[in-house]
């Protein structure tokens, strides 16, 4: 069995840029591994980094839906300037 050393708790507070880095980094290394256990643990470590971008992604776009709704609701409602 392998071990993996990833905090879920220490990805949620990285700056998006050193994900993106780190992904990256990960996905050349990937292309190079031989071992089998080795790339495993790479391809499990990828995964984390990306899904944590992603779910950032997803949480920006909502945010951003969300501020235009909002605007929108607060301009067409009757009384407020």
């Amino acid at each position: 069995m392998i071990k993996f050393d990833i905090d879920i708790d220490i990805l949620a507070k990285l700056d998006e840029d050193i994900l993106h880095r780190h992904a990256q980094k990960l996905k050349h290394r990937l292309r190079k591994v031989k071992s089998y256990n080795e790339r495993m643990k790479l391809e499990t470590e990828f995964c984390y980094y990306y899904r944590e971008l992603e779910m950032r992604y997803v949480r920006r776009q909502a945010h951003i839906r969300y501020l235009t709704g909002r605007g929108r609701a607060y301009h067409n409602t009757p009384g407020v300037a």
